[in-house]
């Protein structure tokens, strides 16, 4: 039978996560079914922020509203990360939608 190497098995890994996280789901995806893809997001233990593109595939980027919301998903995750001294923020993804 066809297993997952126990390191390689997302659901599982999740589970261990604590780190606040972002997820960027892709409603299309032909490499890793939306299916398996909510199966990690609900597996991750760790406080997380999803955006969703319904029509996208694995590796299109998010456009128009969904690229406005995972912009405001890393600063939120952004804002987790550095201590609380800090205000360097990293420069602003392109309009292009491009991370």
């Amino acid at each position: 039978a066809l297993q997952v190497p126990p390191d390689l098995n997302s659901v599982a890994n999740a589970r261990k996560c604590t780190a606040p996280a972002v997820f960027v789901l892709a409603g299309s995806d032909t490499v890793i079914p939306p299916v398996y893809q909510q199966m990690v997001v609900n597996a991750d233990a760790g406080e997380k922020r999803v955006v969703t593109v319904p029509d996208a595939d694995h590796n299109d980027p998010p456009q128009g509203e969904a690229a406005e919301e995972a912009r405001g998903a890393i600063e939120w995750l952004w804002d987790r990360a550095v201590s609380s001294g800090s205000k360097t923020r990293p420069a602003p993804a392109p309009a292009s939608g491009r991370f």
